[in-house]
């Protein structure tokens, strides 16, 4: 099978650092921790680890086509087949351990930066250990901040053991293994304990740093979206419906906050969560509203758009949290009270943050 490192026809060079990401969300923290010096230095390399998230391929070719980046090279670890399930999921990242362990062995870095614990990079940091190398994890959103543990199935762990060998782990906490020596956030005063012990604080960037490079603009044109319609007044950052099932209250609270908004004559738009099937469950375009189309990711919205807005709603999740990082001055408000969601240490986090909750 083939290795499934793009380009393939380039071999990856020496390189102080490795970036593994599979998110917007990481790719943002890669870009500021390889531009600091005390954090990364030397020479950077990302890898961009393919995940079930709409037209990521897409968003490699415009980052690798931006001279701009911190990076010295930018690859891609594809993954067989189109179809994903859970189930499967060991048996697919087993098929990419030779792309990875090519990138690893080529480029020999002193330092492995991941945003979670899966097999595929405790197989990576465990390589990287091996040969004196250090390990740095990087948190991958509120889970850094609550007191939510991951779970696996036993038949899951049971694939994992038989892929990936005994060594491979079932991490509860992700940064908090033997492995990591250390865990970047961007509220380190604010951890859970399990994560505390280790932690150092993402160093503070000039955002505007994100305007002067192409990628942005060059990845939403590839997807047909014009980056300069992504302006409005008011944004709703909303997450999966799956955690509302039970809130009969949701649907009602947000639709009565959307139409107040734009009976104003304020422009407000949505942003769902990526993986929503149906594109308007909650029928928020007919009150007047845009929608973000699914493909961009929500983390963009701000950071490209923050000169204008003015206010940004959601629910609960690392939205918010990457909202009131990047937009310091702009009010963040949760409808947690209005949607009546209870989640007693997500609440907690959004009152240390400075998050309002209505």
């Amino acid at each position: 099978m083939a290795r499934l490192l793009l380009p393939e026809t380039q071999r990856p060079a020496p390189a102080d650092n490795v970036f593994i990401v599979a998110s917007a969300y990481h790719l943002i923290l890669a870009h500021i921790l390889a531009r600091a010096a005390d954090v990364a230095p030397g020479t950077s390399v990302l890898l961009m680890k393919h995940q079930p998230v709409a037209h990521f391929r897409e968003l490699f070719g415009a980052v690798r086509a931006d001279s701009g980046i911190p990076f010295r090279d930018v690859f891609f670890l594809g993954r067989p087949g189109t179809k994903y399930k859970r189930r499967w999921r060991a048996m697919i990242d087993f098929t990419r351990i030779r792309g990875l362990r090519t990138l690893l062995a080529e480029a020999r870095p002193k330092r492995l930066f991941v945003f979670n614990e899966d097999d595929l990079n405790q197989y990576a940091s465990r390589w990287v250990k091996a040969r004196g190398g250090e390990v740095y994890a990087v948190e991958d959103g509120a889970i850094a901040y609550t007191d939510q543990l991951l779970t696996a199935t036993p038949s899951e762990r049971i694939k994992s053991t038989l892929f990936f060998g005994p060594r491979n782990e079932a991490v509860p906490v992700e940064g908090s293994s033997r492995r990591i020596d250390r865990y970047y956030a961007r509220f380190p005063n604010h951890l859970r304990s399990e994560l505390s012990a280790r932690a150092a604080a993402i160093p503070e960037s000039d955002l505007g740093f994100f305007e002067t490079l192409r990628w942005p603009k060059d990845f939403m044109r590839r997807l047909g979206v014009n980056p300069e319609t992504l302006w409005f007044d008011d944004l709703f950052l909303l997450a999966h419906s799956n955690n509302f099932r039970n809130v009969p209250e949701y649907r009602a609270g947000v639709r009565h906050r959307v139409a107040q908004l734009a009976g104003q004559g304020r422009q407000v738009a949505v942003s769902y969560h990526p993986r929503e099937r149906n594109p308007d469950w909650l029928e928020l375009q007919p009150l007047g509203v845009k929608l973000i189309p699914h493909a961009v990711p929500s983390e963009f919205i701000p950071l490209f758009s923050r000169r204008r807005l003015s206010a940004v709603y959601g629910d609960i999740g690392t939205a918010l949290i990457t909202a009131k990082w990047v937009l310091k001055s702009v009010p963040i408000v949760s409808l947690m009270d209005t949607l009546n969601v209870a989640d007693p240490p997500l609440r907690t986090l959004f009152e240390a943050l400075g998050i309002e909750i209505r």
